[in-house]
């Protein structure tokens, strides 16, 4: 997976960077729609996609979705998504602690 990637972003385009998304889809939605996103802008999505939100699978689908259809979305890892990194690779420790929480993407299948 790359970790370090230089964008070199035209200084006449939108710049949208959004954090802490946390698995609510509908508000990231409504919040693109207020902030007029359009392909030409460059969206940055700045960690904490999933988890303690209702519906992390679904965010980070739509996210997916977003890279590959718009030239100029780009989303850094955060925490959150190091965490899931971590249980995917099963890490016990990590394993056990989402599991005592209410709202975590391990949850949603």
């Amino acid at each position: 997976m790359e970790k370090i990637k230089k964008l070199s972003i035209p200084n006449d385009v939108r710049v949208i960077i959004i954090s802490d998304i946390h698995g609510e889809l509908d508000l990231f939605k409504e919040l693109l729609h207020k902030v007029n996103f359009k392909d030409e802008d460059y969206l940055i999505i700045n960690g904490d996609l999933c988890e303690k939100g209702r519906n992390s699978i679904g965010a980070v689908n739509y996210v997916m979705d977003l890279v590959v259809s718009k030239p100029n979305v780009y989303v850094i890892e955060g925490n959150c998504e190091v965490v899931v990194e971590a249980l995917v690779n099963e890490n016990p420790a990590l394993i056990n602690y989402l599991c005592t929480r209410k709202n975590t993407i391990f949850n949603e299948c």
